[in-house]
């Protein structure tokens, strides 16, 4: 590739750069065209993010705060990404707050995290995030079969101590 100096009507397209030719004579997708979509859709993307963050903020309040669900619940996902291995979605004591949480192997460093849903990277976030309703539907079931024998026990126990009397 020659060092040819490009004058400012020139632009290279993706394909210029691809081939490693100084200039197309056909210009499907140029420089700016492409700096102009990715513009618009990083936008987009910081809305989604945004959006998505806010919600699973909301959702940690309301399952804690407001239900004090309490009970540790978990989505199988394995899923592979660019950077990670993502095992699990869980609904987990985390610290010391109940948060929801991702497990994942993380590539890189060759290791195992759990972490808040919140704390994780934008990838990771975006590609669980529709997780979420299966792990809202995993929670109220283990609500349900934990209630159910909680309950069977609390009777039987019942029942116990009343044909000691």
């Amino acid at each position: 590739m020659s060092n040819k100096k490009l004058s400012s009507d020139d632009e290279l397209t993706i394909g210029d750069v691809m081939s490693g030719q100084e200039k197309s004579t056909s210009k499907p997708e140029t420089t700016t065209s492409l700096l102009d979509a990715i513009e618009a859709s990083a936008s987009e993307l910081n809305k989604v993010s945004d959006a998505a963050n806010n919600l699973v903020q909301e959702l940690e309040s309301i399952l804690v705060d407001k239900y004090s669900i309490g009970l540790n619940v978990i989505v199988d996902i394995n899923e592979s990404i660019s950077q990670a291995d993502i095992r699990e979605l869980s609904f987990a004591k985390h610290g010391k707050s109940w948060r929801i949480v991702v497990s994942y192997m993380d590539y890189e460093i060759e290791n195992q995290y759990s972490k808040p849903w919140l704390e994780c990277s934008r990838e990771i976030k975006l590609h669980t995030i529709k997780y979420l309703p299966e792990l809202l539907r995993a929670i109220r079931d283990d609500i349900l079969v934990t209630l159910r024998k909680a309950s069977d026990a609390i009777s039987s126990v019942k029942e116990s101590i009343g044909s000691k009397r």
